[in-house]
């Protein structure tokens, strides 16, 4: 991989690209875990990668593979596709407005507010799906809040940057792309 596609990784994954690389089992002797993104909670084993979830680690997680082509611009492909509702904890943001379109029945199930100020409620993710994804049927992502679902997911319509980059990568990335088009 080129200097250049590295630092476009860093770029869109936001933090070395070095430190999120899978590591091969001669890379990491024994079985001793390498953190890999502090945000992802996210381990290289010699096994593959494994997840932190409530203090416990649950292996096999792998992430999506890229989808090639274009979207539907009708939205007929999201659900099969998903890629956008994989990233990383702490990724969608709730303003008060998707707070209110919640609702205090679906806040304390679907979110959780940070523990150090300033106090950001974000949705929930155990470390590579949004806590609103229903993974119920296999190869199926449809989102179980989509009729209230945040403003950050309703940014990312068929086409838009952040679908195509989340097709790209195969999760949604960091990059400065996911910005409403006016």
């Amino acid at each position: 991989m080129s200097a250049r596609e590295r630092s476009m990784l860093v770029e869109i994954a936001g933090a070395p690209f070095d430190a999120g690389r899978r590591r091969s089992a001669a890379e990491a002797p024994g079985a001793t875990a390498r953190r890999t993104t502090a945000r992802a909670s996210r381990f290289e084993l010699p096994g593959g990668a494994c997840s932190l979830e409530s203090g416990g680690i649950t292996g096999g997680t792998v992430p999506l593979t890229p989808v090639h082509g274009e979207p539907d611009p009708d939205g007929a492909d999201c659900v099969a596709c998903g890629r956008c509702c994989h990233h990383g904890p702490q990724t969608v943001h709730l303003l008060e407005a998707d707070e209110a379109r919640m609702g205090e029945r679906l806040l304390p199930i679907y979110t959780e507010l940070q523990d150090r100020p300033p106090h950001f409620r974000f949705i929930k993710n155990a470390g590579e799906r949004c806590g609103g994804l229903d993974v119920s049927t296999p190869e199926q992502y449809p989102c179980a809040i989509y009729e209230v679902r945040p403003e950050d997911c309703r940014i990312v319509e068929p086409g838009s940057p952040a679908c195509l980059e989340a097709r790209r990568l195969g999760h949604l990335g960091k990059s400065l792309g996911f910005k409403r088009e006016r």
